[in-house]
């Protein structure tokens, strides 16, 4: 049967001593010291059945260097086993600190001296029977594995994401999450176990560091700004400045650097739970989902810092509370970024389909629908040598818009629009330049069949409107000019010469 652990300062043991001597020299502690430095254990026991046991501590395996000094019912001294983060001493169990040892029948006094930078929770010690023990840890083992998996995998994920798209939300989450792997690795052994660190600091500085970039989170998530909520804004900067202090104040006080977690651990989820309310109220879809995402990050996350141990579990520490907490949290906003991601797409997709629509606009010629003369100028840009261009003219417009109406003129553009574009070979393209001038961008290996198709269609304008109605046009080749200007400017003379041509013919 074992009795709780009771809490001393005082010298080391010495085999100069008696056991009863020296446990009346040990001076009584109220509680156990988070703020770390030397602190001594005693625990007794009774062992009724002789067998393996295992020496561990609950509520924290985060120790700097600890010593157990076993003694039996006639005080005479049955082993001495020691570990912790900063030794060099392999343990018998992986992400623990237990020791197997094995036990006869009687009565058992358990000394153990433990030194560390600062403490998370109370590492208190208990001697438990081997195979429940390797039964129990399972469950505490399981949470570390699975929740430092999850924490990697969403750490490189948004590395890479913020990376790609170059965004701060994305990138402060990364940290957020990256302070925390090495806070959860270096609290639950996975750093000391498995890289061989020795690093007792890698669970303090990491998360001072990450609460800092999850107050940026915050605000960019919510899109939290000095001109939109100017308030909230200054707390946010203010918070981040006192955050950056306690980083200060760490150095001279390395002992308190836990307090200083507990205490910006505590300011930031009532932050980020008043941001998601303010923004919420103002409308904010992501802040609503924000607020559902951290229920489970609050309360767990709130028992991790409020609270020293757990009662009637052994070997599941705070630390397995807090990283159930971060991984739960990291999880639903990884939802919520998600979401954000989704949201944000839409509204590129509906502003490039937006920006599309205007963009046909500003190139199409809102009577003919044909491509306009902008549009023209932008295929000029890319085209080759092998390239010809007819400029059209469109004659008898002015007299048809004079005698019939201007609906009329409408109706004698819109036609030949229509049948010159079926009648062009379908590599060609057809473009409105202004008023009755048109122009032809096609290959010039298709020169006959491009002119035989105005011909045509005038030939069909003369019979459905009026024999004054004609078409006349000029071209010119690419290869014959160094600019696509040029080519314009000689299909435009061109097409005068062939206008007056037909002038004078007509006049004869």
């Amino acid at each position: 049967m074992e009795q709780p652990a009771a809490w001393y300062r005082g010298e080391a043991w010495t085999s100069e001593h008696s056991l009863a001597s020296y446990l009346q020299s040990l001076s009584p502690q109220k509680s156990f010291e988070l703020t770390g430095g030397e602190q001594i254990s005693v625990v007794k026991f009774h062992v009724l059945t002789a067998g393996d046991f295992v020496i561990d501590f609950r509520n924290s395996a985060l120790i700097g260097e600890y010593k157990h000094l076993l003694f039996d019912q006639f005080d005479s001294l049955v082993t001495v086993r020691q570990g912790g983060i900063w030794r060099d001493d392999v343990s018998d169990y992986f992400l623990r600190n237990g020791q197997n040892i094995y036990l006869r029948h009687g009565h058992y006094t358990l000394i153990t001296y433990q030194q560390s930078q600062f403490n998370i929770a109370p590492p208190t010690p208990f001697v438990i029977d081997k195979h429940h023990y390797i039964e129990q840890v399972k469950v505490g083992n399981t949470i570390t594995l699975v929740g430092l998996g999850i924490l990697i995998a969403l750490f490189f994920y948004y590395l890479v994401l913020s990376l790609a798209r170059s965004n701060l939300v994305d990138l402060m989450y990364a940290l957020f999450i990256l302070g925390n792997l090495i806070f959860n690795a270096t609290s639950l052994l996975a750093a000391s176990h498995l890289l061989g660190s020795r690093w007792f600091g890698g669970a303090s500085w990491p998360i001072l560091f990450s609460n800092i970039a999850y107050i940026v989170f915050v605000l960019a998530l919510l899109k939290v700004s000095n001109q939109r909520n100017p308030i909230l804004w200054k707390v946010g900067c203010l918070i981040i400045s006192l955050f950056s202090l306690f980083i200060v104040l760490s150095f001279w006080l390395p002992h308190y650097q836990n307090e200083f977690n507990r205490f910006s651990v505590g300011i930031f989820l009532a932050f980020g739970i008043l941001v998601g309310i303010r923004r919420s109220l103002q409308g904010n879809v992501i802040a609503r989902l924000y607020l559902l995402a951290n229920l489970g990050f609050v309360v767990l996350g709130a028992i991790a810092i409020s609270q020293e141990e757990i009662q009637g579990f052994q070997t599941i520490y705070m630390s397995h509370i807090g990283l159930l907490a971060v991984a739960c949290e990291v999880l639903l906003l990884s939802f919520v970024i998600a979401y954000q991601m989704v949201l944000l797409e839409a509204d590129k997709t509906r502003a490039l389909k937006q920006a599309q629509e205007m963009l046909t606009i500003a190139q199409t010629d809102p009577l003919t629908r044909l491509p306009n003369r902008y549009a023209m100028e932008k295929h000029l840009l890319t085209v080759g040598r092998e390239c010809s261009f007819i400029y059209i003219d469109l004659d008898g417009l002015k007299s048809c818009n004079d005698r019939y109406g201007h609906d009329m003129g409408d109706r004698l553009l819109i036609e030949f629009s229509k049948k010159l574009t079926l009648n062009l070979p379908h590599s060609s393209r057809l473009y409105r330049i202004s008023g009755d001038e048109f122009g032809i961008i096609f290959s010039s290996n298709l020169t006959e069949e491009v002119e035989a198709a105005i011909e045509s269609v005038e030939a069909d304008l003369k019979r459905q409107f009026t024999a004054k109605v004609g078409v006349s046009f000029g071209r010119a080749q690419f290869a014959e000019h160094a600019h696509y200007q040029k080519v314009i400017q000689a299909a435009d003379e061109n097409m005068y010469s062939n206008k007056k041509r037909k002038q004078s013919a007509t006049e004869l």
